[in-house]
């Protein structure tokens, strides 16, 4: 447990380095950026990151969780990525064109032309990234990571102000990518290949091809709202939703971001000794939910405040769109690790299905919602999401053998902190009439005593985390005595 709490702890430092700068640079593009410049980079972004689902082929999965991990099987995984990445690559080129015709936007044709370019970049980094998962080296890729978040935020800002419009997203996104490929180069371990290889390539193929395919559905059906409304809608649009979106998925682009890169490894360890992964899935699912919940019930009522005060007021019409779908964050956690679990069950193809199915009717409920607002979209994600956690609610069944009574329990703690939560809030959602009007320093007392009201809820309740926040604290103070 002692380096799962290490490892998890450098990744949330990573995770929350990286997010300080990505807001920094987010609330100076922003306000240098319109909506429809935005809308433009994220329609481009959106298709490269469904090839970018194809581009690892499964390959990081299969080094993580296979059970004897040889130079030869990197070689193989090396030989494969390469392959396929590259051939993406020379595909995103040629439809680069096409897909700017299709939404009637040169823009994307240019966004989507330079992003093709990371596609012959990240094979070169893949596999050794794989292995220190793998082996839960966090400093390494806290290294990688900081270091291409670091280039990005500079490249952005300076294109940006220079005139370089959204493509300075896209160009920074590349500067990014060649910043990782040259640490990962100078800290390459001895196992990790120089040289590619096909050799014994359907054994990989074979458990690779499924968690691909997984990955490939779950990228469009995340997608799909923007490729949507871009399409029925305008760039504008997009550029609003996208921004809405975007304030809400500030727990994903932190806390899950962190955990995720520990949880398969972790899942995968207990796996490999033959031992039992329901109790560990229970307890993190606790640990998420006590994280998560608290966070999205806050949101929904300072979505106002947090979007005008990271943003600008140009987004305002962003703010009732944000609120809606913090009942989707709040669903959506519930099936956050599930991927990573059906991967460390060697069953990827549970993941395949289930994303396959709910894909398909997240898009026609988009199609069916999208023409009505972005309100109506937002409505619609919940209920598509709400049928994806009744699949995975029967699919649990089956590979956990998890009753529903109790999958409940392991939840109900966390309810009662979420609503512990947000009670600070309530004298400041009476008294005003509209919070976009609130100040900055009634806002930061609010998010304190939210903040205040969530810890005591935690040892009142007796939540896991409360305990993980004791041992942090303990382990603050003996590093800070050790040091005096």
């Amino acid at each position: 447990m002692a380096s799962v709490r290490k490892s998890l702890l450098i990744s949330t430092a990573e995770r929350g380095s990286s997010m300080v700068l990505m807001i920094i640079s987010t609330v100076i593009i922003a306000r240098l950026l319109t909506p429809q410049e935005i809308g433009i980079f994220s329609i481009g972004m959106v298709l490269v990151r469904v090839a970018d689902s194809v581009r690892d082929f499964g390959v990081s999965q299969y080094i993580i969780c296979t059970s004897e991990l040889t130079k030869e099987k990197m070689q193989t995984a090396q030989g494969i990525t390469l392959l396929v990445a590259s051939g993406l690559g020379l595909v995103l080129v040629m439809l680069a064109q096409p897909l700017a015709n299709f939404y009637g936007e040169l823009g994307v044709y240019k966004v989507v032309l330079v992003l093709s370019a990371n596609f012959f970049l990240l094979p070169l980094c893949t596999v050794v990234m794989a292995y220190w998962h793998r082996e839960m080296s966090f400093g390494r890729i806290y290294l990688v990571h900081m270091s291409a978040q670091i280039t990005r935020f500079i490249t952005v800002l300076t294109l940006a102000l220079t005139g370089f419009s959204y493509m300075s997203m896209a160009w920074s996104q590349v500067a990014g990518t060649l910043a990782m490929v040259m640490v990962v180069a100078y800290f390459r371990p001895e196992i990790a290949p120089l040289r590619p290889s096909m050799h014994g390539g359907r054994s990989v193929v074979s458990f690779s091809s499924k968690a691909m395919s997984a990955s490939i559905a779950r990228e469009i059906s995340e997608g799909s709202p923007e490729l949507v409304i871009g399409k029925l809608q305008d760039v504008n649009a997009v550029g609003l939703f996208g921004r809405a979106v975007g304030t809400i998925q500030i727990f994903e682009q932190v806390i899950l971001a962190s955990i995720r890169p520990v949880i398969l490894p972790y899942f995968s360890k207990h796996k490999r000794q033959g031992k039992s992964i329901k109790y560990h899935y229970l307890q993190a699912l606790t640990y998420v939910t006590g994280l998560a919940w608290p966070f999205y019930g806050c949101l929904f009522f300072l979505a106002g405040p947090v979007i005008r005060l990271l943003y600008g007021p140009q987004w305002v019409s962003s703010v009732p769109i944000a609120e809606i779908l913090c009942f989707m964050g709040v669903l959506r956690i519930l099936f956050s690790l599930n991927q990573e679990l059906a991967v460390a069950l060697s069953n990827p193809g549970v993941t395949l299905r289930i994303n396959i199915i709910s894909g398909i009717f997240k898009l026609a409920i988009l199609i069916i919602t999208v023409p009505y607002g972005l309100k109506a979209a937002a409505l619609g994600l919940i209920a598509a999401t709400i049928i994806q956690i009744l699949l995975w609610i029967r699919s649990l069944q089956k590979l956990l053998g998890i009753d529903i009574a109790g999958y409940l329990q392991s939840l109900s703690k966390s309810m009662l902190v979420t609503l512990v939560s947000v009670l600070p809030i309530m004298p400041l959602w009476f008294a005003y009439d509209n919070l976009w009007d609130v100040s900055v320093n009634e806002f930061v007392i609010t998010a304190l005593g939210a903040a205040g009201a969530w810890i005591i809820a935690l040892w009142v309740v007796h939540h896991p985390l409360a305990d993980e926040i004791t041992h942090a604290l303990r382990a603050f103070r003996k590093n800070s005595a050790a040091m005096l």
